[in-house]
């Protein structure tokens, strides 16, 4: 229950940065000190960004994601810019970083880690007719 409603809370605290200033919400963003939490900021950011800002704000939290040796914690999160990409009409974007997302969920360890952060970036891939 705690992990749950953290995760609510941090969503919604996320979904408010997007009334920021872009540079501005980028900044909070990135003083997240875990990676995941920074990319799910910096791809909440990019779902409500002007369109020119979307693919570079989707690109930092790639990045933020990327910024761990956990294999599991790199993966995962690339869900939320993957959807942001697609729900922006970002397509190509998108299957860029899910083709990158799926070689690196070849790492993970154990196998139900691994099947977790596959089943993500599916339920993510999947948006009206730009399924990937």
């Amino acid at each position: 229950m705690g992990c749950y409603c953290w995760g609510i809370i941090m969503a919604s605290n996320f979904a408010k940065l997007a009334n920021l200033e872009f540079d501005d919400a980028v900044a909070k963003a990135n003083a997240e000190k875990q990676s995941y939490s920074k990319c799910q900021a910096l791809a909440w950011i990019a779902r409500f960004s002007p369109n020119d800002k979307v693919i570079k704000c989707a690109n930092l939290a790639v990045h933020a994601a990327e910024n761990t040796n956990d294999h599991y914690i790199a993966t995962y999160p690339l869900s939320w810019p993957i959807r942001a990409l697609l729900e922006r009409e970002k397509p190509k974007a998108a299957q860029e970083n899910i083709h990158k997302a799926i070689e690196k969920s070849w790492k993970i360890t154990p196998q139900a880690s691994q099947s977790e952060a596959l089943f993500l970036l599916l339920q993510a891939s999947i948006y009206k007719n730009n399924n990937l």
